[in-house]
């Protein structure tokens, strides 16, 4: 990480995703956030980045602050460069 990077791009996107999401229910954020349970399991333990469209929904419903919002899409960024955006059945074959 360089000085400057904002900080939290040494974690993982799931990892911010957990952070953000604190003590509420997986449950409840999806519900809010118009995302499949089972889906955000696979973004919240960094098998798959969220598309933009499910990250940016993700986000909005855990009220990240705009520091946050920048290291996610950045993470998830460099998640899908890294090519593990790949379909699992994909990814396991």
């Amino acid at each position: 990480m360089k000085p400057t990077d904002p900080p939290g791009l040494g974690q993982s996107l799931g990892q911010l995703l957990a952070r953000l999401r604190g003590y509420r229910s997986k449950a409840d954020l999806c519900r809010s956030a118009g995302v499949d349970p089972s889906v955000y399991s696979r973004y919240e333990s960094d098998e798959r980045p969220p598309p933009t469209d499910d990250l940016w929904r993700l986000l909005s419903a855990l009220d990240a602050e705009n520091a946050d919002r920048l290291v996610a899409f950045e993470l998830a960024a460099s998640a899908r460069a890294a090519g593990r955006d790949r379909p699992l059945e994909a990814a396991n074959g």
